[in-house]
């Protein structure tokens, strides 16, 4: 339909008029649209981050409720990329002590690199 079509445009252009952009992604998420990386950034696949077996899940973990507690395990490492970003990412200042901003000179466009 062309709410799919629209997204999946969206997805592809993501990034194209940045100076750098990056990608925190998880390949295993059920939301549609977030689970692939984006072509026009430098991307992190935090799937197999030794941290996401202790990553919080939404509402304070475990309800006891079987149903319950898969839909949340299910979506909530929907959060994950952004919880593993928040944990990781470094201001880096130059001599002078400007941000220095990355580059797709050191990080390409469409690379992946699969974190552990």
């Amino acid at each position: 339909d062309a709410s799919t079509i629209a997204a999946a445009r969206r997805a592809e252009q993501f990034g194209r008029d940045a100076d750098f952009a990056e990608h925190f992604v998880n390949t295993d998420d059920l939301v549609p649209y977030t689970s692939t990386p984006l072509p026009l950034c430098f991307c992190y696949d935090v799937t197999a981050a030794a941290e996401r077996a202790t990553f919080p899940l939404p509402g304070g973990g475990r309800s006891g409720k079987p149903a319950k507690d898969l839909l949340l395990r299910a979506l909530g490492y929907h959060n994950w990329p952004m919880g593993y970003l928040a944990r990781h990412y470094e201001t880096v200042l130059d001599a002078k002590g400007r941000i220095r901003h990355p580059s797709h000179d050191q990080l390409p466009r469409g690379a992946v690199e699969r974190v552990t």
